[in-house]
């Protein structure tokens, strides 16, 4: 790297642009290019000057498109990846920055004070940004044609370190397929051998909350004659509570019972006018503990369903499931 004359001075642009053997314009855009963002503001005390930063946005598409189609000109055999790897390094900032030292583009940097006291002519990131916005105005001046032709010399040698480095790194493994993962298997709820009497405990909340006897309904049939799937859903009042599917009434039915149970556990409470229940009379049997037909209390089924209905006993119970209150095949 070049000393830098007179403490921050830089040197001169002018040098710069003849040593790239160009002819120095006034309008060149050179100041600003080479001008870091704590100089900006030092120079330009009322209005700052404008900085290397705009520039540098540009000058990172001119030289990654020069150095492409470089690249492409030069290996017309050569694959997507076989290129992309090439050009990945040589536009990285390392060997931007090795370019711009190469250049001695530090010592003709102008910074602010401090960043020049803190050695930033040496920063590797601001060494490739500057190199970057230099391209930029260039292209700007000169076209696209003159910085191809000013530029590409300079990843010469660069670009030949690269290249053994390729070939002196070992080949790659060639990647193992990978196995396609084993779809999740959903696997029924598992329930212990003596499930809660879920009918019983639904009923009660229903009568003790709204006076009502919920009913189970078929809500869906669906699937061929071999492989019917059956929707059952538990009704209050015609709404709605809860509502399973299975491979048969009695299966849904139950699964219905334990996810509505489940939901009250949790504070579910449906919108429906609350009733109060009234007390049975003392000493006899309550009103309507066995209808005109003996059918037993317990949840209102309709036709559809009453293949899941046990049958009747002499002792209340709920007519919603079988007694066992399991989900066992029809």
């Amino acid at each position: 790297m070049g000393d830098v004359r007179q403490g921050n001075t830089p040197k001169s642009a002018e040098t710069l642009i003849r040593m790239l053997g160009l002819p120095f314009k006034e309008s060149f855009r050179i100041d600003e290019a080479l001008t870091h963002r704590s100089a900006s503001h030092e120079r330009g005390r009322k209005k700052p000057i404008p900085n290397y930063e705009r520039l540098e946005f540009l000058g990172d598409r001119v030289v990654g498109l020069i150095v492409s189609e470089y690249l492409l000109n030069m290996w017309p055999q050569a694959t997507e990846g076989e290129v992309g790897q090439v050009f990945s390094a040589i536009v990285s900032t390392q060997t931007l920055a090795s370019i711009a030292r190469r250049m001695d583009l530090g010592s003709y940097m102008i910074l602010g004070k401090g960043s020049h006291s803190s050695g930033e002519r040496e920063n590797h990131s601001l060494l490739a940004d500057t190199f970057e916005s230099l391209a930029a105005a260039i292209y700007c001046e000169y076209g696209l044609e003159t910085a191809r032709q000013v530029l590409i010399p300079w990843f010469a040698q660069p670009l030949q370190e690269i290249l053994r480095n390729i070939e002196a790194a070992p080949p790659r493994e060639p990647r193992r397929p990978v196995a396609p993962a084993e779809p999740e298997v959903i696997r029924p709820r598992e329930r212990g051998k003596n499930p809660p009497n879920y009918k019983l405990l639904v009923q009660k909340w229903a009568q003790q909350h709204f006076g009502a006897i919920p009913e189970i309904r078929l809500v869906e049939e669906s699937g061929p004659s071999h492989q019917k799937r059956f929707s059952m859903g538990i009704f209050l009042e015609g709404v709605l509570l809860e509502q399973a599917t299975a491979g048969t009434k009695r299966g849904a039915g139950f699964s219905a019972l334990e996810n509505l149970w489940i939901r009250i556990q949790g504070g579910f409470m449906p919108d429906l006018p609350k009733k109060i229940v009234q007390e049975e009379p003392a000493g006899g049997e309550s009103p309507g503990s066995e209808n005109e037909e003996g059918s037993q209390p317990g949840f209102h089924t309709p036709a559809e369903s009453q293949d899941l209905m046990p049958e009747p006993s002499p002792v209340p119970v709920l007519t919603l499931v079988s007694g066992k209150n399991e989900g066992e095949e029809e």
